[in-house]
């Protein structure tokens, strides 16, 4: 399958795939997981001539999917209220979550309504 299509079946699973409810985060945060070490290895074949072992990137895999559903399970158990900007201004709230492999950032702007 083609990586476009493969992608589509990912993230528009209703169409393509039988997914429980409940197991489609795990299945997106696999799924992109796997896509990032497999460019990884890519780029490190291409560019430094290093090949990665295949055991050293499945337990990476494992152990990456497990850090990011932890993090997506006990931040959804927090409950987050958030005072809206004055009136003509946006306000920006932004997280980072850093670990040893990897780092995100992510930021939300709003306004005074709360229009995202």
């Amino acid at each position: 399958m083609h990586i476009a299509k493969w992608s589509k079946a990912i993230i528009n699973h209703g169409s393509h795939l039988s997914i429980l409810s409940d197991k489609v985060w795990e299945v997106h945060i696999s799924a992109l997981v796997i896509m990032d070490t497999i460019w990884l290895a890519r780029n490190k074949l291409i560019h430094k001539r290093l090949v990665l072992n295949p055991v050293f990137c499945l337990k990476s895999i494992s152990s990456m999917v497990r850090a990011h559903l932890k993090a997506l399970l006990d931040s959804s158990s927090v409950p987050e209220a958030w005072d809206r900007s004055p009136q003509g201004l946006l306000k920006a709230n932004f997280d980072v979550v850093i670990r040893s492999m990897f780092s995100v950032a992510a930021v939300v702007l709003s306004d005074h309504i709360g229009l995202i």
